[in-house]
Parts: structure tokens; sequence; C-alpha cells
């Protein structure tokens, strides 16, 4: 397989993926040109949201159901850049691309806030700058996204409340079965508009064996989650780092999906491949974290 990848100026995290001999099951035709986007937003500006600008087929959240979810912003701008998951008091897990220049090197952490324990994208919620981000050494942004995960150090830690709780890190793999999703991408893409409420919905994984029957085996590796592949039901542009739980644990981190929701499985980053690496990350956890992750833990039981 020959591929090549183009940024289309303009157009936070767009690209083309070029294959000369790219195939894929249920299609009656060979296709050339399939364009995939890494789904950050990067630096759109957002506006007030209509209803249908979302996470695809989603609902608004519940308040308190996911108290795990976090929004990454950026500069003076303090926009919404990607979603990421609370895992300690003091850590965070998002997609590498999320917090990556253009080479694999981690961007200023003084310049990116994480806002939690809110249902809005506009306003509310405790807002705690990073002091550290900690990219995956093998990530590789150059045309597989593999190893696209990263690890966010808070400068205080978050207290645990109602709506502020860490999720659990993957203790197993996942098998084929529905998980919870959610964030604040788009509903469509191109648009400039986030919406004004967190979204949520339901997505189902598959097996690699699966996945390869629509996407090329070159692009999915053990370290990739592949969940979706229902037209009209899957992750857009914003939804990037964002939190899959599965079994009510830290399963997946949104990576990269073909447009929005067309009908091909989204790509995540498999949680419990990089389980080691992550608790070494966050291996400066504190008693009082532990405490806090033992409650949490209790908590999410009784979901």
């Amino acid at each position: 397989m020959e591929f090549s990848i183009y940024t289309i100026t303009n157009t936070p995290r767009l690209y083309i993926l070029m294959s000369k001999h790219f195939s894929r099951t249920n299609f009656t035709t060979m296709s050339r040109f399939v364009l995939i986007f890494i789904i950050g937003v990067a630096t759109l500006a957002v506006s007030s949201a209509r209803p249908e600008d979302r996470l695809v087929n989603a609902d608004v959240a519940e308040y308190g159901r996911y108290p795990y979810m976090v929004s990454l912003r950026v500069g003076t701008s303090f926009s919404h850049t990607c979603g990421a998951a609370l895992v300690t008091p003091e850590h965070c897990v998002t997609a590498a691309h999320c917090v990556a220049n253009n080479v694999p090197e981690a961007v200023d952490p003084s310049a990116r806030f994480v806002v939690t324990g809110h249902l809005s994208n506009i306003f509310g919620g405790r807002v705690t700058q990073l002091s550290e981000v900690r990219i995956h050494p093998e990530y590789n942004p150059s045309n597989t996204w593999e190893n696209d995960i990263a690890v966010l150090k808070l400068a205080t830690p978050i207290p645990y409340t109602a709506t502020e709780q860490p999720i659990p890190i993957a203790t197993a793999d996942v098998d084929v079965q529905d998980c919870d999703i959610s964030g604040w991408g788009r509903h469509h893409m191109p648009s400039n508009t986030l919406p004004s409420q967190l979204q949520s919905g339901v997505m189902a994984t598959m097996t690699r064996d699966t996945c390869i029957q629509y996407w090329a085996s070159s692009m999915i590796f053990n370290s990739t989650l592949c969940v979706g592949g229902v037209r009209g039901n899957g992750v857009c542009s914003g939804d990037s780092g964002g939190p899959l739980v599965c079994n009510r644990e830290l399963a997946g981190v949104v990576s990269w999906a073909n447009l929005c929701a067309n009908g091909l499985p989204d790509g995540f980053a498999r949680v419990f491949y990089y389980r080691d690496w992550l608790l070494e990350e966050t291996a400066d956890l504190s008693d009082l974290g532990r405490l806090y992750m033992a409650e949490a833990r209790q908590a999410a039981e009784k979901l």
C-alpha cells in the first residue's frame, strides 16, 4: 500500500490519505482517495451551537454522569480543542495529536488548560493549568497516528466532587461490546460550530479482523481500537482525545475518523495496550490521590 498525507491549509488538522491500492469490502468500486482527518479542533472559534452540531447521533449528557470528562483549552482564546479523561486527581489522558507540534514534541504546557466539572462548553467549570505534557515516545504523526496517546500533568490536583472524579485505567482488554462516548465535537464537517453542552452516546467496539475489512491492515495496529462503523453514529472534529468508557473503565481515546459518522469505523488508542506506560507516567500519585481513585471506583460500580 502506498500513500501520502497532505495538509489542507486553513482547515485545522485536516488531511488527505491518497492510496493507490486501497480497497474495502461492501464497496463495489475501488476507492482511490480516502479522506481522513485528525479530529482535534485546533484554532477554530467557538460560537453558539445549533442543535445538530454535536457528537453525531448523541444526546445532551446527564448532569454528573461523566465526572471524568475534561475539556482541553488553549491560549488566550480559551477555546475547546480536544477532550480528555481525568484518570487521577493530577493527571488526564488525551490524544497525542492534541498536544503535539508538527514534530512529535509536546506543546508548551503553560499555554494549555483543562476545564472539569461542567457540561457547558461556554461557561462554568474548574479551570486548571497544565504543568507537564508527556507524549508517548513512539507516537507517529506522519501518516498512521500510531501511539496517539499522551498524559497531562495538572499544576494542582482536582478535588473529588460529585462532578469531578477520575475514571480507572482499563484493567483488561475490551471485547465486542457497547461502550459510552462523550464529547463536544461537531456534527459534521466543514463546520466552525461546537455544541454548547456535552454530548453523549453509545458506540460498539469491534475486533481487529472486522476492522481490517474496512481499513488497510497497515493502518490498524494492536494498539488500535476500532469503534462504530454505523452510518450516522460516530465521532467528529472536536471529539479527539475524548474517552471511550467500557465496563466503567477508560478503554479508548479518540484518535482519528473518516469524515464524520459516514459508516466507517473510527480509530481509538487502545488504553489497555498502554496500561503499563500510563501507570508509569502517573507513578507520582499521592496517597490522597489513591484514596480518590478508590472512591471513584466505588462510585463507578454504583452507576
